[in-house]
């Protein structure tokens, strides 16, 4: 009887196993764990990004298109067969065979080489863009995490705080020395803090969610701090952006390589004004049955063909103006484009300056000045001058400026890599 039942539960255990280890290897990959540095979480999602390998596929596209750009069409063979037969005439044939090929007399081919040439650069250089705008979305969502984290030890130690003192307020209480409107109030704070606990927690989960879809990644992910947030010192030098720097940026070479594109377009419409010449090789056979078996009977013809189209009708005026308007409409949006890139760039320069100072001003001035009360408080609660429930608004009140200083620090942060981004020189600062 004790037989049986082990073997029933051994049956049972094997059949669970041989169900869940194949999902084991299935979902190998989801339960994998995965810990990078700024630096590395930065290179995995310029090579691992969904979106960023989808977009690569057009450069693809385009480098394929450019091998059969400015060749010539195929040649055409003909064949014919004329014969007065259903006529009831008088029997006679001409068979003919011929080669035709079409020959552009304009520029039309190597336009359409640089054409496509511009377009696989214009590929090519909106990949960087985007490499530009993923980095600074990666850095700004570490900065997001590791500020998360910070604040829930920081909203931790309110709570270990909280616990201690309610513990004293609790005593004070049955000794009747405090009313139970602040062990109430006091009790209310703490759950307030649980409360924020768990938002930053959810806060928390979704930055990480975030950052798995930006680095291409769907195990569990851990970001490593390489260092204590600080406020750097002193603030980065903010350049200006120059003539020759804007050059260099790809969101202002986009606009420009989309300007010289308009340009080949409208030579395109320029060299298609004039159709292709054709030239033709043929050969044909003609017979005639009324010269009886004699040799005369066939003859032969070799010749040649050429045919040229003359631009009488449509002189394609309309298209060249429309393709003139475009290539003004393209030139204007470089130049707006240009203004907007500096403009930009000063103005996230002004804001990022701006927040370090606030976080300067409030870390050196306001956080030291509640420090110093913080010291004088806990001093005078020792000689007894200074009641619990005073202390502890001394602490939380320290602890939330605090965290207000890590707001500031964070602004700072994110500002500077806004700014960072809008500069177009973020990826050549990883070195990838």
């Amino acid at each position: 009887m004790k037989l049986s039942f082990y073997n029933f539960y051994l049956t049972n255990a094997l059949y669970i196993w041989l169900f869940f280890s194949p999902l084991s290897i299935l979902f190998g990959e989801e339960m994998a764990s995965l810990s990078l540095n700024k630096s590395q979480a930065i290179q995995r999602a310029l090579f691992h990004n969904q979106a960023m390998k989808a977009a690569r596929l057009v450069v693809d596209q385009a480098r394929a298109k450019l091998k059969d750009a400015g060749k010539l069409q195929n040649p055409e063979l003909h064949l014919n067969y004329d014969t007065d037969q259903i006529l009831k005439g008088n029997k006679e044939s001409v068979w003919k065979i011929g080669l035709e090929q079409h020959f552009p007399i304009t520029q039309r081919l190597k336009v359409l080489k640089n054409l496509s040439s511009k377009e696989l650069v214009l590929a090519q250089t909106e990949i960087l863009n985007r490499e530009r705008l993923l980095i600074g979305e990666v850095e700004r969502e570490i900065v997001n995490l590791l500020h998360i984290k910070e604040q829930q030890t920081i909203n931790q130690a309110q709570i270990e705080l909280h616990k201690d003192f309610l513990k004293k307020f609790e005593s004070l209480f049955r000794k009747g020395e405090i009313s139970s409107k602040l062990l109430r109030k006091i009790k209310i704070e703490g759950l307030l803090k649980v409360e924020v606990q768990q938002q930053l927690e959810l806060e928390r989960l979704n930055s990480i969610f975030a950052l798995k879809i930006l680095i291409g990644w769907q195990g569990n992910l851990t970001i490593l701090a390489e260092r204590e947030i600080r406020l750097p010192s002193p603030i980065p030098r903010l350049m200006p952006c120059p003539r020759e720097s804007l050059l260099k940026h790809p969101e202002y070479k986009i606009k420009d390589l989309l300007y010289e594109i308009s340009q080949e377009k409208h030579s395109l419409v320029q060299a298609e004004r004039w159709s292709d010449v054709a030239i033709s090789v043929f050969y044909s056979l003609e017979k005639d049955p009324s010269f009886g078996s004699s040799p005369s009977e066939k003859t032969h013809f070799f010749g040649l063909g050429l045919s040229i189209p003359l631009p009488w009708k449509n002189r394609y005026q309309g298209t060249l103006e429309a393709a003139q308007i475009h290539q003004e409409k393209k030139l204007q949006e470089r130049e707006i484009s240009a203004q907007r890139i500096q403009n930009q760039i000063n103005l996230l320069a002004e804001k990022t300056e701006l927040k370090y100072q606030q976080a300067i001003v409030f870390r050196d001035q306001i956080l030291r000045l509640v420090q110093m009360n913080l010291e004088e408080a806990e001093n005078n609660h020792q000689l007894g001058q200074l009641s619990s429930d005073e202390l502890y608004e001394a602490k939380i009140q320290w602890w939330n400026l605090k965290s207000k200083l890590l707001d500031k620090i964070k602004a700072f942060q994110i500002a500077y890599i806004n700014w960072e981004t809008s500069t177009g020189e973020n990826r050549n600062h990883h070195n990838f």
